[in-house]
């Protein structure tokens, strides 16, 4: 349901972050999520300084 081509997946539902202990500070390293057709993806942030996924919130049931 994703388009490979372009890293971007409409109506996913975040399920948690992914998160590793680095020293002593915790790190936000993925995100897994769930698509319009209930598959389940674990995107990951790479080594690159400027990586991001960007989560955006709406409220339950819109559209």
């Amino acid at each position: 349901m994703c388009d490979s081509s372009l890293p971007l997946c409409p109506r996913p539902h975040t399920s948690r972050p992914k998160i590793r202990a680095v020293g002593s500070r915790p790190r936000t390293i993925g995100v897994i999520y769930e698509d319009a057709l209930g598959v389940k993806h674990t995107a990951y942030l790479t080594n690159d300084s400027k990586s991001e996924i960007i989560v955006l919130a709406g409220t339950i049931g819109s559209s």
